[in-house]
């Protein structure tokens, strides 16, 4: 007797399904992929294809560069060109302007406000101090604010003259010796960082001891200290001496409204000092709206470490 084994019709194997690709496979139909003479395809698609797709991407990025142009359009109708939207100190994050001073510290010194005097270091002070040579060139940019009282036009800034700001340390200071840095006897240029619309308030209490100094001679006017920012250094250090004879920020120089072509004041400190020697320099600006630190920051002054590394 003859038993079946399998009770079910047998089935011979299937074909695999067609692939889904537009690209067909081997290398032989790739000819046809690039072009079929026989449907007018181009990689796989016919013409209409190929413009309804295309058609659709132009319409779709046109419609997406429109609404970034118009959300770009509404941002920039809430700025101002000239003024950011919080820049006095009622609603500003800067609330206090901060003393700046050149040549700047060397920022990869362990130590913090480390300057060194040295022939390589004076390139910064140039750079910055040529925007002040180039002003003595365009005077017709500047207003001459000689006096306080006599500022009306604000469209223009003030002229600062750096040749007489020189010439209070006896030109001492001076591109070619590259601002002292050649000698024992280097610069330092201190300034109060721009804030618009900041118009510092003379300092009302002056240290006894800083007043005794600033009057040596016995010829300093009470009006130097009602309209100007005093700004002083001092060095309790064996060895150096500070030369500063013009210690004063006019306030004709403020407010910063942004101005085009504006210079802030400086006033320059001669240091005398020893060779191969560091040397704590503490200074300050003096000011009743000027605070000596400000968000656990000093802003308001300045403390470094000064090293004179040789003599011409």
């Amino acid at each position: 007797m003859v038993t079946s084994r399998n009770k079910g019709s047998f089935s011979p194997p299937q074909e695999p399904p067609p692939s889904m690709s537009r690209i067909p496979q081997g290398k032989q139909s790739f000819k046809t992929f690039l072009w079929n003479s026989k449907t007018n395809e181009v990689l796989g698609r016919t013409g209409i294809s190929w413009a309804k797709i295309g058609l659709f991407y132009v319409v779709f990025y046109l419609f997406l560069a429109g609404v970034f142009s118009l959300i770009m359009k509404v941002f920039l109708n809430t700025i101002d060109d000239k003024f950011p939207t919080y820049y006095n100190q009622q609603d500003s994050l800067l609330k206090n302007p901060g003393l700046s001073f050149r040549p700047r510290p060397e920022t990869y010194h362990q130590r913090q406000n480390y300057i060194s005097f040295s022939p390589y270091h004076w390139k910064d002070t140039y750079e910055f101090l040529k925007q002040y040579q180039k002003a003595l060139e365009e005077p017709e940019l500047y207003s001459d604010c000689t006096d306080l009282r006599n500022r009306d036009d604000m469209t223009k800034p003030c002229m600062f003259n750096l040749t007489n700001a020189l010439m209070s340390v006896n030109n001492t200071c001076t591109e070619d010796n590259q601002w002292g840095s050649t000698t024992t006897s280097p610069c330092i240029f201190f300034k109060l960082n721009k804030m618009i619309e900041f118009i510092p308030t003379p300092p009302k209490d002056i240290p006894e001891a800083v007043r005794n100094k600033l009057n040596v001679s016995g010829d300093l006017k009470e009006n130097q200290l009602s309209e100007n920012v005093l700004v002083w250094c001092e060095s309790d250090e064996d060895g150096v001496t500070l030369d500063q004879p013009s210690p004063f920020l006019p306030l004709y120089f403020f407010p910063y409204m942004n101005q085009p072509h504006y210079l802030s004041p400086l006033v320059v400190v001669r240091i005398n000092a020893i060779e191969n020697k560091d040397f704590v320099v503490k200074c300050k600006a003096y000011g009743e709206n000027i605070d000596e630190t400000a968000n656990g920051r000093k802003t308001g002054r300045a403390d470094f470490l000064i090293h004179v590394y040789r003599a011409a």
